[in-house]
């Protein structure tokens, strides 16, 4: 083989090495300019994402607000009895509780899956549902009206869970039970409200046509012992409703009643925008870092 021959395989090995380094070269580079932008991307968009996702799907219902524990001192009417054949009997033997409680402007609101209150139960066998409702009481300027009147927001009726309790009223001969409606999908933007939840009775039908004999269930007062949120069941902003009267206080002594709500509260959006605004700064930072050319980098290379 001739020296001619010899030199031009040496260069054609070093032109083919340039060849392979060169194309390596260019994948290191292109790894190393379009890597962080991926990464960029997974910040900006995918991380976000997926803590948003993540904290919706690992949110668990809690209690947001609670009137308190029964003090064991009173209760007051609070049922819906039903009578089918003359629903104006219903009505006379009808008689349910609002109480006052207040989403924080802090929350975007509440998601509200579960209503209770805490009722003294004659025949707790013989619910047929709860009747709940969520009200705006506004006031009314109206010579010769009464000084309030309701706006609904959401209302309905629901089976009805029933849950013994330890608690006791004073002088009262009836136990004490937790009526629970769950399985909601109620939505709250912040704001003040009152809630109540009713044991609801369907009445026999006397046979002799005779005023049937309801159901005896009463709610609990309390003074906010072992509350939750706002108000802590100390404010008396309770209101009556009842065949002839309409949102008036409670009673003689403003008591507040054992009621409460679970759910889960709606953050402001401001630690997810966070997450995003970091995202973003990072990703920025990522891409002014000076990124080596294909030419430079294979310079570089060779000159090792």
């Amino acid at each position: 083989m001739s020296i001619h021959q010899v030199c031009s395989k040496a260069e054609g090995n070093i032109s083919s090495r340039r060849s392979v380094l060169g194309r390596l070269n260019l994948s290191k580079v292109i790894h190393s300019r379009f890597l962080p932008k991926l990464c960029q991307l997974a910040l900006v968009v995918v991380v976000p994402l997926g803590f948003s996702y993540g904290s919706a799907t690992s949110a668990k219902a809690a209690t947001l607000w609670y009137n308190g524990d029964p003090n064991g001192q009173g209760a007051i009417g609070n049922a819906i009895n039903i009578y089918p054949p003359f629903t104006y009997i219903g009505a006379r033997l009808t008689q349910y509780i609002l109480d006052d409680f207040t989403i924080p402007s802090t929350d975007k609101g509440w998601n509200i899956n579960s209503l209770w209150s805490n009722n003294l139960l004659e025949a707790p066998n013989q619910l047929s549902g709860i009747a709940w409702s969520i009200e705006k009481i506004l006031p009314r300027n109206i010579p010769g009206e009464r000084p309030y009147r309701s706006e609904t927001v959401a209302s309905g009726v629901s089976p009805a869970t029933i849950i013994p309790t330890n608690f006791t009223v004073s002088g009262s001969n009836y136990s004490v039970y937790t009526v629970k409606a769950s399985g909601l999908n109620i939505n709250l933007s912040s704001g003040s409200y009152w809630l109540s939840v009713t044991p609801q009775y369907i009445l026999p039908t006397d046979p002799e046509g005779g005023i049937p004999s309801a159901s005896f269930s009463a709610i609990t007062t309390t003074r906010g012992a072992n509350a939750v949120g706002t108000p802590p069941g100390n404010d008396g902003m309770s209101f009556r409703i009842n065949y002839e009267s309409a949102f008036e206080p409670g009673n003689a002594e403003n008591s507040d009643y054992s009621m409460g709500i679970e759910g889960t509260a709606v953050p402001e959006p401001t630690s997810i925008l966070g997450i995003l605004t970091f995202g973003a700064v990072l990703g920025l930072k990522r891409s002014r870092k000076p990124q080596l050319t294909p030419e430079a980098n294979d310079r570089a290379t060779y000159s090792n």
